[in-house]
């Protein structure tokens, strides 16, 4: 029961990180603001949910896993009924605040708990696993939400799909979710784990290699709906099917990444999957083809960011193994601060050159944080199988 618990609860963090995909152009139709001001909720939640990342770099290991989850979505739940009540948008851009400190405790309280109750042989596996729940929320949700706002206003798509998971997700690990198999080493200061973070070169350069790359996919997800909206005129329904179909291939990413990454290492892994999301994502919005032309070409930037994620997670738990926790909450810090850069980025780009130039833009990004693993990711970094094969008499 524990990984369909943690999958229930990823799927929860996703949707609300990609919620406003399929409705982004509808709510800001609503308050009466460019699309890029209204694509700035994003930069909100992600600033929140920055600031509560950084605090869990000190207490992430020191507060239960199971109570950190309680607490992250039950934020979710009180913040997605807000926002379908609340009509201005001052308010709704205030409650994407409280989203973002849910959304990012239960991001790195999922994906810490990959450390605390499984093995090092089978975690690689298990957080590809845990990580299906990112593509499911976009297969199921997204098209959720733009059905339930084409029917009843995405002000019921908040209500509905966002309150609903939250519920669900709160319940599932309130009651099933059981206390950790072992624990990791115990931190004597609150400060301890950040002194680790702040002590390890290879761990720093993590940090940096996947804020660039995570700065890109997160600004993608904030603006691909509204670039089929904008480029194509389709209507929210439509835009959450787009976005289900490219996200089935995630789903094929994500349970292949832990089998790929034992088969080929995680550090080769890492690199050419950045390296392809890179060249990827310029014709992905850059060329200007059909609905569903633009969808073949998104397919394989899903798949391959979809590999890159969970496999740098796992390389990110083996990087400071005695504190699972303060370096999920590293990650969660540079995931909704690239949230929030990649939003104010691509919102300014989209305004003055359009989605072309923000294609360049998180090229750019991405090539850059490639570079970075390249020169600071240690080689010895490769799945455990592929160790034991190399030792004699394995």
């Amino acid at each position: 029961m524990i990984v369909p618990i943690l999958i229930l609860t990823a799927v929860a963090y996703s949707l609300t990180n990609s919620f406003i995909n399929p409705i982004l152009v509808e709510v800001a139709r609503t308050f009466h603001v460019p699309v890029g001001v209204a694509g700035q909720g994003r930069t909100v939640l992600s600033a929140a949910g920055a600031l509560a990342a950084f605090a869990a770099t000190f207490l992430a290991d020191r507060i239960p896993r199971r109570r950190q989850l309680l607490f992250g979505v039950g934020a979710l739940g009180l913040a997605h009924v807000g926002m379908g009540l609340t009509h201005t948008f001052v308010l709704w851009l205030i409650l994407q605040a409280l989203a973002g400190i849910g959304s990012a405790i239960v991001g790195l309280a999922g994906t810490a708990s990959a450390g605390d109750y499984f093995d090092e042989p089978t975690r690689g596996v298990a957080m590809g696993w845990i990580t299906t729940g990112y593509p499911i929320a976009w297969i199921i949700g997204l098209p959720l939400i733009g059905w339930i706002a084409d029917g009843w206003g995405w002000r019921a798509s908040y209500l509905v799909a966002g309150g609903g998971l939250a519920a669900a997700a709160f319940l599932s690990v309130l009651i099933g979710l059981p206390a950790p198999r072992h624990h990791s080493a115990s931190l004597v200061h609150h400060v301890a784990g950040w002194r680790v973070l702040l002590a390890q070169p290879t761990a720093r350069g993590w940090v940096l290699g996947e804020l660039l790359s995570t700065t890109a996919w997160s600004g993608f997800l904030v603006y691909v709906g509204a670039f089929f909206a904008l480029t194509y005129g389709l209507a929210p329904g439509r835009i959450g099917l787009v976005v289900s179909a490219a996200a089935l291939s995630s789903v094929v990413g994500t349970m292949s990444s832990g089998w790929v990454g034992n088969r080929w290492g995680r550090r080769p892994v890492l690199l050419a999957s950045t390296l392809l999301a890179a060249v990827l994502i310029v014709p992905a919005l850059g060329l200007r083809l059909s609905p569903l032309g633009s969808l073949m070409l998104i397919l394989p930037y899903y798949f391959t960011n979809s590999i890159r994620f969970p496999t740098s997670g796992t390389i990110a738990l083996s990087l400071l193994p005695a504190a699972p926790g303060t370096m999920m909450a590293a990650r969660g810090l540079t995931i909704t601060t690239g949230g929030m850069a990649g939003a104010i980025l691509g919102g300014v780009l989209l305004e003055l050159s359009g989605f072309r130039a923000v294609g360049i833009a998180y090229a750019l990004l991405a090539l850059a944080g490639c570079a970075v693993f390249w020169r600071l990711i240690p080689r010895e970094t490769s799945s455990p199988v592929l160790r034991l094969q190399r030792e004699p008499g394995s």
